[in-house]
């Protein structure tokens, strides 16, 4: 019967969304790159987090994740800074494609994160909060030295204005449709 219920509510959202689109170069578009990642939605099977991100460049996503995180995560702080990681792994992976399109990119971006806690370890200096978080993976640290670099900034954002949360967890329609405007998605 849970299966029967979920397949039923993934058929709805098919048919409720199918005449939406991501639509690039529209006029009143923001210009720039928006970066968005949040983690949420602990399975109850496996105790592991999903993580989600969304690049936005001039008002439509170009690239986005939706993937349950490798490890168990003993806080959300944790889970949400091991999403800075790998929203920073493809940030970078993102201006090197970028350059060689257009030109060098010497700019810093931004990573929007909605949780507090992991923006300011984040932005810690290495050993800070050790007590805490020595606990944690060193591959996670890598986003330390980006931002070190000052290739990268995390900037808190509203959880309302989380554009990441459409990957991380199920919403209500209210809460759904301002975040797919977001996204650039519009009626086709």
């Amino acid at each position: 019967m849970v299966h029967w219920k979920a397949r039923k509510q993934a058929l709805q959202y098919l048919k409720g969304s199918q005449d939406y689109g991501l639509i690039y170069n529209t006029p009143n578009s923001t210009s720039g790159l928006q970066i968005y990642a949040d983690a949420d939605g602990m399975s109850l099977n496996n105790r592991k987090v999903v993580s989600g991100y969304a690049f936005i460049l001039n008002g439509t996503a170009v690239s986005w994740l939706s993937k349950q995180q490798e490890i168990v995560s003993l806080s959300t702080t944790e889970a949400e800074y091991i999403v800075l990681t790998y929203a920073a792994k493809e940030t970078i992976w993102f201006c090197n494609f970028l350059s060689k399109l257009i030109s060098p990119i010497t700019f810093l971006f931004s990573i929007y994160n909605n949780n507090q806690s992991a923006i300011s370890l984040a932005h810690a200096e290495l050993g800070q909060f050790h007590a805490r978080t020595k606990h944690i993976n060193i591959q996670y640290y890598f986003i330390h030295e980006k931002i070190r670099d000052g290739l990268l900034n995390i900037t808190y954002c509203l959880t309302n204005k989380m554009a990441a949360d459409i990957f991380t967890k199920p919403l209500s329609s209210y809460k759904f449709k301002p975040l797919i405007c977001i996204l650039g998605l519009t009626l086709a």
